[in-house]
């Protein structure tokens, strides 16, 4: 395995993280959305060949290379594979789960429809180290008891949220978009 193998093996994985690969699950009237196996699999399989290098460059005697793609393959794997293999977005007629798991998943969130009182769809632009700029966009739900609950959109929340917005307006919720797109 040489270098133009794994470098095309991580290729295709952030091609795969880019794209986002979204299966929805139905149950009665529960819509379940997570990552698709096939996605989580070549995730893990990138990760698996890029660590495979990495080891085998090391027993090559080329430390710096091969510890170095070791060290890329786990920050990789142990940041995105548990975030592949764990993330849900369950929509019931009552409520909306967000499951995330991960290092830098702490948006979680559980939200009764019955207990928002309108939402607001925000953006926010963030730039890069090297200027690029980030639109993030955030779901910003107003609850009765005044508190404000920042959803993410995720590639979960996107693809269900043409459920999200139906059991809204079945509620007759106010549903504001600020976010300029």
């Amino acid at each position: 395995m040489n270098l133009q193998t794994v470098m095309r093996s991580l290729g295709i994985m952030c091609l795969l993280l880019i794209c986002g690969c979204v299966k929805k699950t139905v149950k009665g009237d529960v819509s379940i959305y997570t990552y698709d196996l096939n996605t989580m699999l070549m995730v893990i399989a990138g990760f698996i060949a890029a660590l495979g290098y990495g080891v085998y460059r090391i027993r090559q005697k080329e430390y710096w290379k091969g510890g170095f793609t070791v060290l890329i393959a786990l920050g990789v794997g142990g940041f995105f594979i548990p975030s592949f293999c764990g993330d849900s977005l369950k929509i019931t007629p009552e409520r909306m789960v967000l499951t995330r798991v991960g290092f830098a998943s702490d948006k979680s969130a559980d939200l009764n429809f019955d207990d928002i009182t309108h939402v607001t769809i925000t953006m926010k632009e963030t730039r890069g180290r090297r200027g690029r700029k980030n639109k993030n966009y955030y779901l910003n739900c107003s609850m009765n008891s005044g508190e404000v609950k920042v959803v993410p959109m995720g590639e979960l929340v996107k693809e269900g949220l043409s459920d999200i917005v139906d059991n809204l307006q079945a509620r007759q919720i106010m549903i504001v978009d600020n976010s300029g797109s």
